[in-house]
């Protein structure tokens, strides 16, 4: 074994098997590990480039739900029930949507902020269903006084779907909290607001129905139909 080792060693180190074939040999490894590296990279590369796209298509889609949301609030017919739904409709959708897409490309600070807009918009939506069902106004009083409570909300839900549709998918994230011109966010379930947040919401509902109320102008543009009337009245 010693004799056989000895010979490839003297094989190896003649002067010409060097410059026939060792140096050659040594010029296509280092070639081969150089190309290895270039592969490398280029996959690492082209991986970056599959989780930013990824990223973008997620919140652009994501992006338009916020936007029909918004204009939900706008675009929907005052005899719609959507307005008179004890929750908002376009609550449990967004949610479902954040978490098939968008949830696996934002921090968990972000999705927090996330979380905190919606059950906002869900809690003042819910106190001021409650208000109406005491009041029973008229449906366009009842839409326009909603519309001014969740104003900041809506602009919120707009900047954030803007935002999404335009993002690149490598640059930060703004937190969609940030984007919504309000300090005014609920962390807790609409169900089991608390008392101080009920009374803000109701207080601000009340006063934009009785200023609303006591315009000539806007009672003119009433519908005649209660919020308490019957769906089956609408019709």
């Amino acid at each position: 074994m010693g004799g056989y080792l000895e010979k490839v060693w003297n094989l190896l180190t003649r002067p010409e098997w060097m410059v026939d074939t060792g140096i050659p040999l040594l010029a296509t490894l280092a070639g081969l590990a150089i190309a290895l590296l270039v592969v490398r990279r280029q996959l690492i590369h082209d991986r970056e480039l599959r989780i930013f796209d990824q990223r973008r298509e997620a919140a652009v889609k994501y992006g338009r739900d916020l936007i029909e949301a918004r204009d939900a609030f706008y675009n929907r017919d005052v005899k719609d029930s959507f307005w008179r739904s004890p929750s908002w409709e376009y609550s449990q959708l967004l949610r479902s949507g954040f978490y098939r897409g968008l949830k696996l490309h934002l921090s968990e600070a972000q999705t927090e902020d996330f979380f905190l807009v919606l059950s906002s918009i869900d809690a003042v939506w819910y106190v001021c269903h409650n208000q109406a069902a005491a009041r029973n106004p008229d449906l366009v009083c009842h839409q326009s006084a909603l519309l001014r409570c969740l104003s900041d909300y809506v602009a919120g839900l707009d900047k954030a779907g803007q935002t999404l549709m335009a993002w690149d998918g490598r640059s930060q994230l703004p937190a969609l909290i940030s984007l919504c011109p309000t300090e005014r966010f609920h962390r807790l379930n609409p169900q089991k607001s608390d008392d101080i947040f009920v009374e803000m919401i109701s207080a601000e509902y009340n006063r934009i129905v009785d200023d609303l109320e006591a315009s000539p102008r806007m009672t003119a543009k009433w519908s005649g139909i209660k919020f308490l009337s019957t769906i089956t009245s609408l019709d």
